[in-house]
């Protein structure tokens, strides 16, 4: 054996150890993300975790070894965004059963793979151990693009955990916020706080976990930053950084509105940018595979007609926002992200006089912070509109967090999101 090869083993061996007492200290708030254990243990398949950076997959690798009551010492975690491992290939695959073996001869192994997109043809490592009937369980950025590949990658071998920023309950189990039927005039009072700030900073859970601004302002830069650089500029080669810096925030600054690329278009031309048009929508569609990023059709159309853009978490905004905090927009946005938690396939409406912000396989969902005589019209008679132009019998649901008529006209955000 050569020397660089025994100080491989030996390296790999440190990481195994390194890996299970990383592990080991992880202590997860549980989130509410099913997971079914013989995906793994009966079927054999990859689960693969995916999501946007930041949203808690690494720490959610850890609920799921609690459900499968994996033992510590089981526990093979690597994270392939750590140094040590740059250059991690095929052969160091294929030796990990091998070095497992030899320090833990009377365990099984369970593989947790974190950030594995970072690894070069992954998927031939993860075919080996699937073919020796390992667990294995994974995580990837770049939340579209990793959870588009993934299953063509491993052939169809795969199951898929999408995980979010936290939801409003996840984020009140974060603040040690009980929830029950009824509230006390103090409990009510640190509701309203609490959906304030949930709408306002969003459910990434390092950024629930800290109560100062700053701090809470600082982590959202850096997640934009990352993302910027590690899943748009460095995978795609984007060489006009500036232009893709100022699309991002022309992208923030809409949130909840149609857009238009040939509006910005001339924007960008205007302002002294040499740019085409389809190279804001490649740019585009490179924010989208982050995940960060999210676009609606309008009902019954195309995917090249009008679109309406969102974001995966109010936080985003807040970080580079330009103009005055508009709290309607938040809440619309916070419905948007709970939609698509609920993995609906989601659409938005409008004619010359009504409009629908969300149409869903089962619903209509309206969001308006403050209901009151003077917009109720115009939030509730959009519902009988599409129904009858549309022959359609869905549901209508008005979503609110505070109203001045009678509360059967609405649904408080609150009361929407119970089960």
């Amino acid at each position: 054996m050569t020397y660089n090869f025994l100080m491989r083993r030996k390296l790999l061996k440190e990481l195994i150890l390194e890996g299970q007492e990383t592990f080991e200290l992880k202590k997860p708030i549980p989130r509410d993300i099913s997971f079914d254990p013989q995906l793994s243990t009966r079927l054999n398949k990859v689960i693969t975790v995916s999501g946007v950076r930041r949203a808690g997959k690494s720490m959610y690798l850890k609920q799921i070894s609690l459900q499968l009551e994996t033992d510590p010492q089981q526990v093979v975690f690597l994270d392939f965004s750590e140094s040590p491992l740059t250059d991690f290939s095929l052969d160091d695959f294929s030796e990990l059963p091998t070095l497992f073996k030899e320090m833990f001869p009377q365990s099984e192994p369970v593989f947790f793979f974190d950030e594995i997109q970072e690894v070069p043809d992954f998927e031939k490592g993860l075919r080996y151990l699937q073919n020796r009937n390992y667990p294995i369980i994974i995580t990837g950025s770049s939340a579209q693009l990793f959870s588009r590949d993934i299953a063509s990658r491993l052939r169809g071998k795969t199951a898929e955990i999408k995980v979010y920023p936290l939801s409003y309950f996840e984020f009140l189990r974060f603040k040690e916020f009980e929830i029950k039927p009824v509230y006390g005039p103090a409990e009510k009072a640190r509701l309203a706080l609490l959906t304030d700030e949930y709408l306002t900073w969003g459910g990434f859970p390092e950024v629930v976990l800290t109560d100062n601004p700053e701090t809470k302002r600082h982590l959202l830069k850096g997640y934009i930053d990352t993302m910027l650089l590690r899943d748009v500029i460095e995978k795609n080669g984007v060489q006009n950084m500036p232009l893709m810096d100022k699309l991002l925030s022309k992208v923030i600054d809409s949130f909840t509105k149609n857009i238009s690329i040939n509006k910005w278009y001339n924007d960008f031309k205007s302002s002294g940018f040499k740019v085409s048009k389809d190279t804001l929508y490649a740019y585009l569609g490179y924010l989208k595979d982050t995940g960060f990023i999210h676009t609606l059709h309008e009902y019954g159309k195309s995917q090249g007609s009008a679109q309406k853009v969102y974001l995966i978490d109010n936080g985003l905004y807040e970080v580079r926002r330009k103009l005055n905090r508009d709290r309607g927009k938040l809440l619309e946005n916070a419905v948007f992200a709970q939609l698509l938690r609920e993995e609906h396939s989601i659409s938005y409406w409008n004619n010359s006089s009504y409009e629908i912000d969300f149409i869903t396989e089962s619903k209509l969902v309206q969001a308006c912070y403050s209901l009151n005589r003077d917009n109720s019209s115009r939030e509730i008679l959009p519902f009988e509109e599409f129904n009858s132009l549309h022959q359609t019998k869905l549901k209508g649901d008005l979503v609110v967090i505070e109203s001045e008529l009678p509360i059967k006209e609405a649904t408080l955000f609150y009361d929407w999101l119970l089960p």
